[in-house]
């Protein structure tokens, strides 16, 4: 059954996504890996994202703010028709390509694999069975 675009967004909140090819489980353990590579830290803006087969969205249908530390994160994913917002937060980690995602709002604990080159997160996980592909671009860090 497909369901309408609003109630698919929902699975990219628990993604860190960003929403990473694994499955999604009730076992909601910590991550073991170390923690993320410094170069994931910071706050991302969403580019795209695409639900299983689905031809990617980007805004300004739908748009989004990720934000890494060394171990956390906190998404916001605005979706312009329905108009609707969705958060997320959690405990995340990579090892080599490898992502683990622990949502604190939902039971779900998502897996598969993520880069980040030229200041572009890409993360792509399998969470309530649905696959979700995000792109996230960094933003470009200002000293005071």
């Amino acid at each position: 059954m497909i369901h309408p675009f609003g109630v698919r967004i929902v699975p990219l909140c628990a993604v860190a996504l960003a929403t990473v090819v694994g499955a999604c489980t009730m076992d909601i353990a910590e991550p073991k890996a170390p923690s993320a590579p410094t170069s994931f830290v910071g706050t991302y803006d969403l580019v795209s994202v695409s639900f299983s087969d689905d031809k990617p969205i980007a805004p300004p249908a739908v748009t989004g703010v990720l934000a890494l530390t060394p171990s956390t994160y906190k998404i916001t994913v605005h979706l312009a028709s329905p108009d609707s917002t969705a958060t997320d937060s959690g405990t995340y980690s990579v090892s080599g390509n490898h992502w683990t995602q622990i949502s604190a709002g939902f039971p779900l604990r998502s897996e598969g694999t993520a880069s980040f080159t030229n200041d572009t997160l890409t993360v792509n996980v399998v969470t309530a069975n649905v696959q979700v592909s995000n792109t996230w671009h960094k933003r470009t860090q200002t000293s005071k």
